[in-house]
């Protein structure tokens, strides 16, 4: 069950960690200690693949996918800024972005609550023979 609840937060706690780090870099603070914290709950495309799969397997909520789908955005975003692709406003958009998805993930907790089973697994259509 650990593993679950390792699942369930992850996506909370690296938004969390996005929207404050990227605050700080636009009001010019930049951290010493984030480029090594970073590696210990850094993401990657397969990792967000995979917590996209789990959460549809253990039919977690729309709000914990739309935490997901933000943390894959800005991690799109972030490999086109480090392969060169130049991106005007790459840290605002970046923080809008989490801003917007904590409200409108805050918003559908607080009017559907943390399970909905008739909703939750509404991507995924699996027929057993």
């Amino acid at each position: 069950m650990n593993i679950i609840k390792l699942i369930k937060y992850y996506p909370i706690l690296l938004n969390a960690y996005i929207l404050i780090t990227m605050s700080f870099y636009l009001i010019g603070y930049k951290f010493c200690i984030e480029q090594y914290f970073y590696t210990l709950i850094g993401q990657s495309f397969i990792y967000n693949a995979m917590l996209i799969f789990f959460s549809f397997k253990f039919k977690f909520c729309v709000w914990h996918r739309l935490l997901i789908y933000n943390m894959t955005f800005c991690l799109l975003l972030e490999t086109l800024t480090n392969f060169g692709f130049k991106l005007n406003n790459y840290a605002y958009i970046v923080v809008i972005s989490t801003i917007l998805t904590i409200f409108v993930s805050i918003i559908i907790f607080k009017r559907h609550g943390t399970f909905n089973k008739e909703k939750s697994d509404r991507g995924i259509k699996i027929t057993h023979k």
